[in-house]
């Protein structure tokens, strides 16, 4: 119990300094929504009385805000729309419209559709905020370091406590076993792209991730994830030659996902 406030208070702790930082840099908001995703410490703000304040919803206002203070006060209205954000937008007025019309449970249908205005929200302010390949980079890394301290301990839960489809690993947005793996399985082809990187500390992190990420999709016996993996392998021998040897190593994983 001691250690579990501890935690509490150092997450809430870091939470407060990630808000602070965006008001000086807003695309530091982006990887603070990106670890609020992945690591939301769930009952601890329900210790500390904030049962109403979400972590991504705050520092999605919050980047938000202080995005659009910053290019006014900078006189520098640069703002894009990719043409992407128009059909989300579509895809939005339908679902409205057809909550509005057939829904069983409008309550429950807009809260879906809430949900889903946030999304919007969150991706129109990552193709705004992240200007660069190197901020790119970042937030991939980041992403793929989360979903690897999961693949990790769903290995470890694995072989200290037995087969058990990996639930509840994730801290709250990933706690089933098949939104989990199908996370897991999203980072696989970056990682198998920076396998090649010419920067030395990004091949051997890549290859120390690839296969304990692969092995923890497979444990999870996600069909969707498997599905993804089995995909996500075609198109690389598709689209890339391939030495003999690591022709060889992919067809045997392929061919392990499939008996799994």
């Amino acid at each position: 119990c001691f250690m579990g406030s501890i935690r509490a208070s150092l997450l809430i702790a870091i939470f407060i300094m990630g808000v602070v930082g965006v008001v000086i840099v807003p695309y530091i908001g982006i990887l603070g929504i990106i670890l609020a995703f992945f690591f939301l410490p769930g009952t601890a703000w329900y210790m500390a009385g904030m049962e109403g304040m979400h972590p991504i919803l705050i520092f999605t206002v919050v980047t938000l805000v202080c995005w659009l203070a910053k290019m006014m006060m900078d006189r520098s209205m640069s703002i894009v729309y990719p043409r992407e954000l128009f059909i989300l937008i579509i895809m939005l007025l339908m679902m409205i419209c057809s909550t509005i019309g057939a829904a069983y449970s409008p309550k429950i249908s807009w809260e879906w559709n809430t949900e889903f205005f946030r999304l919007i929200l969150i991706f129109f302010i990552f193709v705004n905020l992240i200007t660069s390949f190197n901020r790119l980079n970042i937030v991939f890394w980041i992403i793929v370091l989360c979903c690897g301290y999961m693949a990790i301990q769903g290995c470890r839960s694995y072989v200290l406590e037995g087969y058990s489809r990996l639930e509840h690993i994730g801290e709250g947005q990933f706690a089933d076993s098949n939104e989990l793996a199908c996370m897991l399985a999203t980072t696989i082809p970056f990682l198998f792209y920076k396998c090649f990187s010419k920067k030395k500390w990004e091949k051997i992190l890549s290859n120390c991730l690839i296969f304990p990420t692969g092995f923890a999709v497979i444990i999870a016996s996600s069909r969707a994830a498997s599905l993804q993996i089995v995909f996500t392998v075609i198109l690389i021998l598709l689209r890339k030659k391939l030495s003999p040897k690591l022709l060889i190593l992919l067809v045997l994983f392929l061919g392990t996902i499939l008996l799994f």
